[in-house]
């Protein structure tokens, strides 16, 4: 069985999408597959 957790650094930063009172959206890109995701991260 594959563990299927994600961590932070599998992600690279492409830009900020959104900023909010508990934190910021950032369109990122996981490095294994290329796909493109928005990731919340609270501050």
């Amino acid at each position: 069985i594959r563990d299927k957790r994600v961590n932070f650094n599998d992600f690279e930063p492409i830009k900020i999408i959104g900023r909010g009172a508990f934190g910021t959206v950032d369109l990122v890109r996981q490095k294994p597959s290329g796909q493109v995701y928005a990731m919340k991260t609270l501050t």
